[in-house]
């Protein structure tokens, strides 16, 4: 997260965040992997270059809007249950992982 560019706390989150790695996506959830991998939300859309986009990539520096992942629960505040200093990480599920590497490797 780029500390300079937190624009909304809570509910929806929105902040600055530059792309390390990977990409991410519209829909992705995200977690922190060092404080047990808590969910923090998902990805209800990404601006870049005051433009909407679907996909940001590695070297991006994009905002994104995070909502909770499920609406019965809410939402966890930045600043309160997270920091801006926190790695936010794609938390992809295992059936995801196993459906795109079967239909890169040919059987």
């Amino acid at each position: 997260m780029l500390p300079k560019c937190v624009l909304n706390k809570e509910d929806p989150i929105l902040v600055g965040v530059y792309v390390v790695e990977g990409s991410v996506r519209v829909g992705t959830p995200l977690c922190i992997p060092h404080k047990a991998f808590i969910n923090i939300g998902r990805v209800a859309w990404i601006d870049k270059d005051q433009q909407p986009v679907k996909v940001a990539s590695q070297g991006d520096k994009v905002i994104i809007k995070i909502v909770a992942a499920d609406p019965k629960t809410k939402q966890l505040m930045l600043g309160r249950d997270f920091d801006v200093g926190d790695v936010l990480v794609s938390r992809i599920p295992r059936r995801s992982i196993y459906h795109v590497a079967h239909s890169i490797i040919p059987s």
